[in-house]
């Protein structure tokens, strides 16, 4: 099995909450160092029944793929229904594993810290994971990733030891704000996949060997591309719903402050940007670790390499500025086709 950038095999759809996450919220709802360890057993025990779950899921798979060869119609779409319907099955699965988590991770809290946005890190974690899913589940919609990052769940598990207490009030307030407006449209673009899915299954999928004639073929793809552009403004939304949440936050917080939470969105909305397989990173860092380099040529080594990474830095904001004003002509675009 490859690896996927979760860190698991690329079988297994569904992320993982990662040791790093669970630190982070247990920053933001007050825990103090002290009570770490504990987070980090509990995180322990989750990560050896996801593993569990990741395995059997692979073969609950490959059964159902078997299973379903008996039957009539497309082999892909068969593998397609067999996919779908495992992943929600271990989609539950997993959601039940975290319930259990975050009501340890309750119970593992002193009196000081705050109940109440547990409740929130656990139902944007959710909302996260599901909005990941939805991006996945149409090639179109792949290619809109800012549509999908939730504002919530990047922010709460972000780093919070910077913030002041009242700053971590006033994010919070804000994220409740977010919270309330995200999900209808979450729910809504949920259901215009379904549909626009159906349409394409009927369109592109061949019954018992009958085909629509042209007729109904034409009346089917009018039909299919409204439900595109349904799906499409419900995106749009979204992609605006984030934008304003998130610079609203930015605003609020210092520049040095504001900088890492801003990194982030920017390399979720923009991921081709920030993409490089030739990165020399991993090279600089070996040539760091010889032994023969000298004092010296070290001094020299890191000079370059601060210089290599400034220019670096440089090129990455130009390509950056450059994605985003395409982004903005998309937007204004998808605006223009709204009207009617």
């Amino acid at each position: 099995r490859s690896s996927g950038r979760w860190g698991r095999s690329s079988d297994f759809p569904l992320p993982s909450m990662t040791l790093d996450q669970a630190t982070q919220f247990a920053m933001w709802v007050g825990m103090s160092a002290d009570n770490l360890p504990e987070v980090e057993s509990l995180h322990q025990g989750y990560l050896a029944d996801y593993e569990a779950m990741a395995d059997q899921y692979g073969d609950d798979l490959e059964a159902g793929y078997e299973a379903a060869q008996a039957e009539e119609g497309s082999s892909w779409m068969k593998r397609r229904r067999v996919r779908n319907q495992t992943t929600s099955t271990y989609r539950d699965k997993l959601s039940e594993r975290e319930d259990r988590f975050f009501d340890d991770f309750s119970a593992s809290m002193p009196a000081m810290a705050d109940a109440e946005l547990v409740g929130s890190i656990r139902r944007a974690h959710e909302r996260a994971r599901g909005r990941m899913t939805q991006r996945q589940g149409d090639w179109v919609l792949r290619q809109r990733p800012e549509a999908f990052i939730d504002v919530a769940a990047l922010v709460l598990a972000s780093d919070p030891t910077e913030l002041s207490m009242e700053q971590r009030a006033e994010i919070v307030a804000a994220l409740a704000i977010y919270e309330e407006q995200v999900q209808a449209d979450v729910e809504l673009l949920g259901e215009q996949m379904e549909k626009l899915q159906s349409v394409q299954q009927r369109l592109w999928t061949r019954g018992d060997g009958d085909e629509y004639d042209a007729s109904m073929r034409s009346k089917m793809e009018q039909l299919r591309q409204k439900r595109r552009d349904e799906l499409s403004r419900t995106a749009l939304r979204l992609t605006e719903l984030n934008r304003e949440s998130i610079q609203g936050l930015l605003g609020s917080l210092s520049e040095d402050r504001g900088w890492p939470l801003r990194e982030q969105y920017e390399r979720e909305a923009y991921p081709d940007v920030f993409r490089d397989r030739d990165s020399l990173d991993e090279i600089f860092g070996q040539i760091l670790s010889m032994d023969s380099v000298t004092p010296s040529e070290r001094q020299q080594i890191e000079s370059l390499i601060l210089d290599h990474r400034s220019r670096y830095r440089e090129l990455t904001d130009d390509m950056l500025d450059m994605a985003k004003v395409a982004s903005l002509k998309s937007h204004v675009r998808c605006r223009l086709a709204r009207r009617p």
